[in-house]
């Protein structure tokens, strides 16, 4: 029988109604024991009946087996706590237990309370270390350190000190008391030394309250007089020393390089070792009859320190200038040899008896290095029955245990699983998708120091590509707070494009992917090679070493940069850290001269409110807040680590139709980096959060929008902004989606884009905020400041805004020039800034010099909806001199209109139809409206992706596609790699791609399987793209191939395939589904817009961009090609010139194409392709006397081509002439050669030549 303890929340057992306490009797009539067995092979779906007791009353339930795949699980239940109340206490030891040394890691999950408890003699007698946290509000007490003695159910406190600890970090807490003394100790730091009567004898504990758990780990419990802390050794599960990837830090035997040396095997020991070391070598690795010879605190080449040679009976010790020989028993056969160095003594034993000491003079042991000779040969690597143990000097660290070592600077850090797929393979690893993830060690190392480490790509999605390359970076001789403060390695840089060396913020080497330093960075082999394996499964070496003034880095075994540092710096922290990445770290080793033991790092209560600012949610370690004592109201924030913070305004949620300004007081300390943000509820009811620049990064972040950029000097002094807010959203946005309220605005720095390699932009601690209040501007009712009409001739009115003027509504606006309506609301544009609002006219309006013009704008409104009064200004005349600008061309097409024109001048998106999704379920991928397109007045399409394997779909349009009366698709586009995209028609139906690295065939979203799946239906594609971040043009014609069927809706899709990168992006614009166009009859009609007259139209039609010199007719004709470009300039009475507008259209002036010829016994086989068709009755073949027609019986015509019945004789020749043309009367002549279909032109000129 078996009784319930606990019952998982939407377990198969909850939802049978079973309850914790009962008592399970059978199990498909067999007893309870079988249950267990006979789950290790259950089926999913499979059926358990149960018989059950619950009190008195006995019963049976039937429970169908659910089967949980790791990886896979798409909810997860909480676990109903054994006991719940806001104290958390686990016992163990014995009551007689005493003077014992009582040790445990902790990682507090909340800002609660954590504390040991010892000498436990029940729940009102006891001793105990509390530590509370931020929040806590046990006693109302907060960031305090307290060793309490309860006795009696009273409780009294001992020995307190203030300081709280950070949630998520590793600390390591430990008690020691030995004859009423007792001794407390955080992180190896001693907090407290005193002495009580009552510490006599009891149990020991593990205590929190008050939050939301901890996490311990690493309890150890000793004797006070016996107990010793080893420094961190390597242990690595024996599981990774059978993998040939993981081996090179994971076998011991790899820490030794082998070689020949005479007739035996030299192994050299690979790190340095500054506190001593002890050699163990096995009989079995010795060569009968012949000496073993250990080099100690030798160089690298073996010289210096101290020789020693054990043969049979003897032992030679030998120095620089002495040697040492003793006697020794013979050589046990089954006990090892231990050759034991100290800095000042040698020990031989055998195995654990020591048989000789030879003392070492001060000078004798000047080097780092280990080195074995005389070893026998050995069939494999794993054979070399050598170890060497460091005694001092070094911290080798696997994580193995809780890494107390280190505190985590940013990012999530824990250990985790390397592979989505399979959990066994788990190593300590951090990451950040959107920002820093950084560790530092909390000693400090002085002297000479040596780092090796070994690291590898965090898989972060369950899709190929899985991992991101790059941004790996490593810093030593740091503070310990600034990342960027001492000598940093950067492997990978932006991406995996760089390697280089810093020191602070100078770069002192840096070297790009080319030439001989192409090698030091990780191979990308999803691209180059078309795998994953190395990628996937590799580990990466690094080692950073300083032998007094010179520093050296290696990558892989390679050294990349040494340098002699004239000025070095003492020493420091190490600091560990990527950006925007994941890193998993197997093994860190850390050998120097000298470990310094810093203090804890506590948290001290400084939560400072103000009528106006609240430090509410800022991370303590990050901010040091306090009141501004000279200004009432103002505060001062200090920045005291790297990493995102902010300060929060206390506004309320405010409207930015209704305050379209802000006030704010501020200064910042010169190299402070701070912005505005807020959150802003979008059309998916989601806050999103913007930007505006004050002292920021100038690059923008995709999940962090910048609307705008306000001046602030970083100079020290106070200055008074006027942040014209909710004139930049609704520029940013749209009037018209301004629905919703801006919430927590804050300044501080939280975007990505700052931090990018961190601190080298000014970016690190140590800047100084004083802000002061931060009040909305009231609007004024007067909005308009002056207006401007034809500025340098520009065909359009400038309307000047008055600050606090609030956000306006256009739509119904109406402009009028002498009169007459020149614009509407739809030509209208605001400036970012909300300080100008241009009106465009759309025509010529042909004034002269000297001409009479009023201007009247009305129909204006506010965007809240209050009627404002029509804007004017009369007796303006205008002067042809100061025409400085040409006329602008207002058509976007000459010929034919296409049938579907997407511009995206629109809000997002452009159909009211559903618009963007992010499949990859990780809101990594998605469009957006673009307006920073440097050279174009226009807004685009932006699709991006920060985030490897993201898969995104986005609907262009509902509406109907038709390529065969509409075959031609062309846009505009920009990128910066070539991002896996494809154009789909219909419900994934057809596709044309455009990359060149998605898979052939189209992959469609499959929402049941959550997985992609391969579709046919490719139509043809647009060609590689160019991705050098500038504007160009795309286009394909479908050719009428294969039958495809009219399809509703066009779609932009992102494979998530093959070499997707971190930022990836594209802008999409003058999207054109259009027919072919036909040969005109007339020359197109042109409308300009111009404040003068039009004097001279020149164009001329051609097959690539070219300056027009006269006038295009259509007796001119066009080239032969499909696509075109109508060139047009234009000059207006004032001698402006206009830049020549290139129109890209595309018309069938190309004739039919023979694809193969194939000649049977009494036949031929033509293939034919063309875009507009096949005329049939105009196709003729001769072959001497003998002629064939298009519609003749003899001639058989399919979608791929046309076949003939010949005579024997007329096959027999295989040769012939063939005419044909298309739909269009475009006319080809082939000359028919065996195989060989050859245009009649093309014979006949080399025939000539």
């Amino acid at each position: 029988q078996g009784t319930i303890v606990r019952i998982s929340g939407g377990a198969p057992a909850a939802e049978a109604g079973l309850q914790e306490g009962d008592r399970i009797l059978e199990v498909n009539g067999k007893p309870v024991y079988f249950l267990w067995r006979r789950l290790e092979h259950a089926s999913p779906g499979e059926q358990f009946r149960l018989k059950v007791r619950r009190g008195r009353r006995t019963f049976t339930v039937t429970v169908k087996a659910r089967r949980y795949r790791w990886g896979k699980i798409e909810k997860r239940y909480p676990v109903k706590p054994a006991r719940i109340s806001k104290e958390a206490l686990i016992l163990s030891g014995y009551p007689f237990w005493d003077d014992y040394t009582f040790r445990a890691s902790v990682r507090p999950a909340g800002e609660g309370a954590v504390g040991l408890v010892f000498y436990w003699r029940g729940p009102g007698d006891y001793f105990a270390l509390r530590w509370y946290g931020d929040n806590s509000v046990r006693g109302g007490k907060t960031n305090r350190v307290e060793v309490v003695e309860v006795s009696g159910g009273r409780e009294r406190v001992l020995a307190s000190r203030d300081g709280g600890f950070f949630s998520d970090q590793f600390y390591e807490l430990k008690v020691a008391v030995l004859k009423r003394s007792l001794s407390v100790f955080i992180d190896d730091y001693e907090l407290f030394r005193l002495k009580s009567d009552r510490l006599t004898a009891g149990r020991f504990g593990l205590w929190a309250s008050d939050g939301y758990g901890a996490w311990f780990d690493d309890v150890k419990v000793m004797a006070t007089r016996s107990f010793f802390e080893e420094p961190p050794r390597r242990r690595v599960n024996p599981l990774y020393r059978k993998q040939a990837d993981m081996k090179q830090w994971s076998d011991p035997s790899r820490d030794w390089k082998v070689s020949w040396y005479g007739k035996s095997l030299l192994a050299q020991y690979r790190y340095r070792c500054y506190g001593g070391a002890e050699v163990k070598v096995d009989p079995r690795a010795l060569r009968k009859g012949a000496p073993v010879v250990v080099y100690g605190f030798c160089d690298r080449n073996r010289r210096g320190g101290v020789t020693v040679s054990v043969g049979e009976g003897d032992l030679i010790v030998s120095f620089h200038r002495r040697m040492v020989k003793k006697t020794l028993p013979p050589l046990p056969e089954d006990e090892p040899l231990r050759f034991r160095f100290d800095r000042n003594e040698f020990t031989l034993l055998y195995g654990d008896e020591p048989v000789q000491r030879v003392p070492i003079d001060p000078g004798e042991a000047e080097g780092d290095y280990f080195a074995v000779s005389g070893l026998r040969r050995f069939q494999s690597r794993d054979e070399l029955l050598v170890h060497l143990t460091e005694r001092g000097g070094v911290r080798d660290y696997t994580f193995e245990r809780s890494p107390v070592d280190w505190f985590i600077m940013d990012g999530k850090w824990a250990v985790v699983n390397k592979w989505i797929c399979d959990p066994r393979w788990s190593w300590f690893g951090g990451r950040n998708l959107h920002g820093l993830a950084a560790i530092t060690t909390r000693y400090a190392v002085e002297g000479d120091f040596s780092l090796d480490l070994f690291f590898a790509t965090m898989m972060m999605v369950n899709d190929p590509p899985y991992e991101m390359l790059g941004n790996y970076c490593f810093t030593v001789c740091g503070d310990g707070a600034d990342i960027s403060d001492g000598y940093t390695f950067f492997i990978g840089g932006g991406m995996n494009e760089w390697i280089g060396v810093s020191r602070g913020d100078d770069i002192l080497k840096r070297n790009h992917r080319d030439g001989r330093y192409y090698s030091f960075l990780p191979v990308d082999n999803r691209i180059e090679f078309l795998s994953n394996d190395v990628v996937h499964q590799r580990w990466y070496h690094v080692k950073i070493e300083r032998e007094g003034n010179t520093l050296s880095f290696w990558f892989e075994g390679k050294k990349y940069y040494s340098f002699t540092d004239p000025d070095p710096l003492p020493g420091g922290h190490i600091t560990l850290w990527t950006y925007r990445n994941g890193m998993m770290l197997s093994r860190v080793r850390v050998a120097a001269e000298k470990f310094v033991s810093a203090p804890p790092r506590f948290c001290f209560e400084r939560h400072v409110n103000t009528p106006h600012w609240t430090d509410e949610g800022v991370r303590r370690s990050r901010l040091v807040v306090e009141t501004d004592k000279p200004r009432t109201g103002f505060l001062t924030a200090t920045v005291a680590e790297v990493g995102p913070c902010a300060l929060v305004s206390t506004l309320p949620p405010l409207d930015p139709l209704a305050t379209p300004e802000l006030s704010l007081e501020v200064a910042l300390s010169p190299g402070t980096r701070v912005d505005l943000f807020f959150d802003y509820e979008d059309i998916d009811h989601d806050d999103v959060t913007y930007r505006i620049r004050l002292t920021g990064p100038p690059d923008d972040d995709p999940a962090v929008p910048t609307i705008g950029e306000v001046e602030l000097p970083d100079d020290g002094n106070l200055h008074n902004l006027l942040i014209p807010l909710g004139r930049m959203l609704a520029a940013y946005l749209g009037t018209r989606r301004l629905t919703s309220e801006v919430k927590r605005l804050r300044i501080g720095r939280l975007t990505a884009g700052g931090y990018a390699f961190a601190g080298l932009g000014g970016h690190g601690p140590g800047g100084k905020i004083v802000l002061g209040p931060l009040r909305p501007v009231v609007p004024s009712k007067k909005c308009l400041e002056a207006v401007e009409p034809f500025p340098d001739g520009a065909c359009l009115v400038r309307f000047r805004l008055k600050k606090g003027c609030p956000p306006l509504d256009v739509r119904d606006a109406s402009l009028r020039v002498n009169g007459v309506e020149v614009a509407t609301g739809a030509d209208a544009v605001l400036s970012p800034d909300g300080r100008c609002l241009d009106v465009e006219v759309k025509c010529a309006l042909g004034l002269k010099d000297g001409d009479e013009v009023s201007v009247v704008l009305s129909g204006l409104r506010t965007a809240s909806g209050e009627p404002l009064s029509p804007w004017s200004l009369e007796g303006f005349r205008y002067a042809a001199a100061e025409d400085r600008t040409p006329p602008r061309l207002l058509d976007d097409w000459v010929f034919d209109e296409p049938a579907l024109f997407l511009d995206f001048e629109t809000p997002f998106p452009p159909d009211p139809s559903p618009g963007s999704r992010d499949l990859s379920g990780t809101f990594f991928a998605g469009c957006q409206r673009d307006t920073t397109s440097a050279s174009w007045n226009r807004s685009s399409l932006k699709v991006f992706s920060n985030h490897i394997g993201s898969v995104m779909f986005h609907r262009l349009t509902t509406r109907k596609i038709d390529l065969n009366a509409t075959p031609v698709i062309s846009f505009d586009y920009r990128m910066n790699r070539s991002v896996p995209l494809s154009f789909v028609l219909g419900d994934y139906r057809y596709c044309i791609m455009f990359n060149d690295k998605a898979p052939s065939g189209m992959w469609s979203w499959e929402s049941g399987k959550r997985a992609l799946t391969a579709k046919s239906g490719m139509v043809g594609d647009f060609g590689k793209p160019v991705c050098d971040g500038r504007w160009h043009h795309a286009w394909f014609v479908f050719d009428g191939s294969r039958s495809v069927r009219p399809v509703s809706g066009i779609a932009l899709g992102d494979t998530g395939f093959r070499g997707t990168y971190l930022n990836d992006w594209m802008n999409l614009d003058n999207f054109r589904v259009s027919a072919l166009v036909e040969k005109p009859s007339a020359p197109p009609r042109l409308r300009f817009a111009e404040t003068g007259g039009v004097a001279r139209i020149y164009t001329s039609v051609s097959a690539e961009p070219e300056t027009p010199s006269g006038l295009w007719k259509p007796s001119d004709g066009f080239p032969p090609g499909v696509r075109f470009y109508f060139n047009v300039m234009a000059e207006d009475e004032a001698g402006n010139r206009s830049p020549v507008t290139h129109i890209p259209f595309f018309s069938d002036r190309m004739p039919p194409a023979v694809t193969r010829v194939f000649w049977r016994r009494k036949g031929l086989s033509i293939g034919l392709k063309d875009i507009s068709g096949i005329d049939r009755s105009s196709l003729v073949f001769t072959s001497g006397d003998y002629t064939v027609r298009g519609d003749d019986g003899a001639v058989f015509w399919s979608k791929y081509g046309v076949s003939f019945s010949l005579p024997p004789e007329v096959a027999a020749r295989k040769e012939g002439t063939l005419t044909i043309r298309d739909g269009r009367g475009n006319e080809a002549v082939y000359r028919i050669i065996k195989s060989k279909a050859v245009p009649a032109d093309e014979e006949k000129e080399r025939n000539e030549i």
